[in-house]
Order: structure tokens, then sequence, then C-alpha cells
């Protein structure tokens, strides 16, 4: 039934059909909720005290790969999850200090993009549990996707 879809969406809308194609070649490895202290912020006591930083990563890789993972159960034919810890903790909390949370996430995903040739594109998520705003929220966070061809 898919395929008949697709191909009667063709027909009607040919970009379309690029844009669901192209949503099936891929897949996605993510990693959720690493935490880090850090001093980001534009705060003096944000930058003096320091907070957590809860960091998502939803890396997107070629079908092709998971497939060969999956079928050789071996480690080597995936992204190395550690080596992506590494790449974030580095950029979160061993990196410059950054007033704003929109820049930790590009670095981190530039950082991603630069040290794990298999992933085509990832999207980052930075949140800030403890926000210095006068109201009252669960967090605030900022979302970035970047592509291997935005290095």
């Amino acid at each position: 039934h898919t395929i008949l879809m697709l191909a009667a969406l063709a027909v009607r809308c040919p970009r379309a059909l690029c844009g669901t194609l192209r949503a099936f070649s891929t897949d996605t490895v993510a990693l959720s909720g690493l935490a880090f202290y850090a001093r980001h912020g534009v705060l003096d006591a944000e930058r003096t005290l320091g907070q957590k930083f809860v960091v998502d990563l939803h890396m997107h890789v070629p079908t092709s790969m998971t497939s060969q993972a999956a079928a050789s159960d071996d480690v080597q034919d995936t992204v190395d999850y550690a080596a992506v810890f590494e790449q974030v903790r580095g950029v979160v909390q061993e990196g410059p200090t950054r007033n704003l949370i929109e820049t930790v996430a590009h670095d981190v995903a530039l950082g991603v993009l630069a040290s794990q040739p298999r992933v085509v594109g990832v999207d980052v998520t930075v949140s800030k549990p403890h926000v210095a705003l006068p109201v009252v929220l669960d967090c605030s966070s900022v979302t970035v996707r970047r592509r291997r061809d935005d290095l």
C-alpha cells in the first residue's frame, strides 16, 4: 500500500515524493539526557556558580549503516557512543564559556559531525533546567539541526 500511495503522490507532487523517500533513507541514533555541570549563561551568577545542562542528540545515519550494524551485530559498524559523549562533554563542560545555549548547541552539532563520519545530520537540544527568570517553567531549551554540508 505504501508504494501505491507514494506512486500516487508522485503523480500529483514529485517534490513531496522526494522528501518522503529522503526521510526513509536515514535512521536515527539517539543519546538522550546527557547531563553536565557547566558555567554558560549571560548572568554573572550563572558563570560563577554554574548549573546543570542537559543535551539530547538525534544523529541521522544512512539506513545502510544501521542495516549493516544489525546484520553484523558489531559495534564497529555503528556510531561510537562513547566518542560522541566525549565530544559533547568537551564542548559543554570543558569548552569555552558561552553566553547562549544556542552557541553551545551549534558547537555540539558541528563537533559531532566533524568527529563522526557516519553521521549525515544531527539535531541537538540543549536544556537549562534552572533558568534565572521570574517565572515558573521546567526548563529553557534550544534545538538546532545541522547537516554535513553545514561544515
